[in-house]
């Protein structure tokens, strides 16, 4: 669930974990928009991987610095996969999901 949406210039975001995340999940988190079938194409798309370690329930994980180079997660490792992943304080959805980073399966959060 996300608990941390930042919109500034840096572009960062909070999660807590709601039940135990396996070791090395890979989570994709999307600006693009989703129209019940398929994602858009024209905004960003980051791949978390969470780490070797399971991620308890309760944890928060933190992202910071994510529409630029220096994009840091505080567990695990988070990267660009494709476009610009930039955020604004308005008309802005970002979704969490499974699956690969263009073909959600599961829907997390958003």
């Amino acid at each position: 669930m996300f608990v941390g949406f930042d919109a500034d210039v840096e572009d960062g975001l909070a999660v807590v974990a709601l039940v135990e995340i396996p070791a090395n999940t890979t989570i994709f988190f999307t600006d693009n928009a989703w129209d019940g079938s398929v994602l858009a194409t024209n905004e960003g798309t980051l791949q978390w991987d969470t780490g070797g370690s399971a991620i308890s329930a309760g944890t928060v994980v933190n992202f910071l610095s994510l529409n630029n180079g220096s994009r840091s997660a505080a567990i695990g490792s988070i990267s660009s996969v494709s476009g610009s992943f930039n955020i604004s304080g308005s008309s802005e959805v970002v979704l969490a999901y499974l699956g690969t980073a263009t073909t959600p399966t599961t829907f997390l959060t958003a």
